[in-house]
């Protein structure tokens, strides 16, 4: 359902309760009246107006609550920890996923975030589930949440959140990797393909306009096929960076879209077909994907709940799939180790998986290849950095190399025409 920001006045009775709910703005308009700014979720501005004069108030302004940049919190890698943190003690001490949410938003004491949590307060407010009211905080990914609402329904919510913040380390050090590769490509897409666009649409077509003064026709036959011959040559490069762009673009997309869509699973298709980026990414999600499992099987939930809580822990879409065999697998009699031997499991992990003779020793063979699957995603990545470096530097040679070359042309025209000129 969609935010509402509500102006109005609220009735004095109301006015206690309104200074200590997150998120409500009161302003002394005179006369011992106050004007009352809130958020209120619901399904269009009538059930707003209706829930305003329920509690005796007047509407002054109703409108609905559109994100843009100037008016979004930024909601820092720090805070959002803090905020699972907070909410695992809560469950901890014994308290109901719902109350345990209620009590992490209402010690929330910045203003501008208590308006990012306010969807979710009302919700709870109303009586709706802690499924519901997490789901409606716009700072967390999916996976997340997803994680968060697998817990509550399996009744493991405390190793839900213990999962969640395993996800978010592991997310926050795939990013690292992420951005550091795609900070070399823009870097080399803006330095050196800046200079071939100059030289395209430049460069040479100032050439072929001066052209060269010769009464050989074979001296000008032969300057305009060099002519064309650097066209060929530097569009070639552009065309290349243009490949590169939209494989960049897509790696983008596969990395940070929360959608698992359509698209997402054409885009997982492409990029099971690039060797060193297929590595990364299912290094990456079995490593992110095993990290949720074993937590959850280290804080004594059942195997096929893990499996649940898992299926959900990850964007890729292979890896999703695999999750769906277990679970199809379990159903049909198989032991966990044989259900969990598919791709992208591999021969030796599958040595480890059977190995196991308890839910204890499953736990920690999961959590040691989760481990060894992140060291080896770290090694991809440098891998990748390599390459991209290699790959920019002798772009970037040739680029320069076909410059020079077409410089020499010039040069030779330009002779040629101060020769004619005497």
């Amino acid at each position: 359902m969609p935010n509402f920001l509500a102006r109005y006045i609220p009735a004095n009775a109301s006015i206690g309760v309104l200074q200590s709910r997150p998120g409500v703005r009161l302003r002394r308009i005179g006369n011992g009246r106050y004007e009352a700014v809130r958020m209120i979720t619901a399904k269009d501005e009538g059930s707003v107006v209706r829930e305003v004069l329920r509690e005796k108030g007047v509407p002054l302004r109703i409108e609905k609550h559109r994100k843009t940049f100037l008016n979004t919190e930024v909601v820092t890698r720090g805070y959002k920890k803090s905020f699972l943190q907070a909410l695992a003690f809560n469950a901890e001490a014994g308290m109901s996923p719902g109350k345990s949410l209620e009590m992490v938003i209402q010690s929330e004491a910045n203003v501008a975030m208590q308006l990012e949590l306010t969807a979710a307060s009302d919700i709870l407010a109303k009586g709706g589930t802690f499924s519901e009211a997490i789901d409606a905080i716009a700072f967390f990914d999916r996976v997340t949440i997803a994680i968060l609402v697998a817990g509550e329904k399996t009744g493991s919510l405390r190793q839900a959140i213990a999962s969640a913040l395993d996800h978010y380390e592991a997310s926050v050090m795939t990013g690292k990797s992420i951005f550091g590769m795609m900070g070399l490509i823009a870097f080399d897409l803006v330095t050196v393909v800046s200079t071939a666009v100059g030289v395209q649409y430049g460069f040479l077509p100032k050439m072929a306009a001066d052209g060269i003064k010769s009464t050989d026709p074979k001296v000008i036959a032969a300057f305009h096929d060099k002519v064309a011959l650097g066209y060929l040559m530097n569009g070639a490069l552009l065309w290349i960076a243009g490949i590169v762009a939209v494989v960049a673009a897509l790696f983008l997309y596969f990395s940070l879209s929360r959608n698992p869509g359509p698209l997402k699973g054409a885009v997982d298709r492409v990029m099971q077909k690039l060797p060193l980026l297929r590595k990364f990414f299912e290094n990456t999600a079995v490593a992110a994907s095993f990290s949720v499992a074993a937590s959850m099987l280290r804080g004594g939930v059942r195997f096929s709940q893990t499996v649940a809580v898992a299926t959900n822990s990850t964007n890729f879409p292979a890896m999703k799939h695999y999750w769906e065999r277990v679970k199809v697998r379990m159903m049909l009699g198989d032991t966990v180790a044989r259900a969990m031997y598919s791709p992208p499991i591999r021969e030796n992990e599958f040595m480890l998986l059977s190995s196991h003779r308890s839910i204890d020793q499953l736990a920690k063979v999961v959590g040691d290849i989760s481990r060894d699957r992140a060291e080896k995603a770290q090694g991809n990545a440098k891998v990748i950095n390599r390459s991209l470096l290699a790959g920019a530097m002798i772009y970037s040679s040739i680029s320069v190399l076909i410059y020079l070359w077409l410089l020499w042309i010039q040069n030779e025209a330009v002779l040629a025409n101060l020769g004619a000129a005497k």
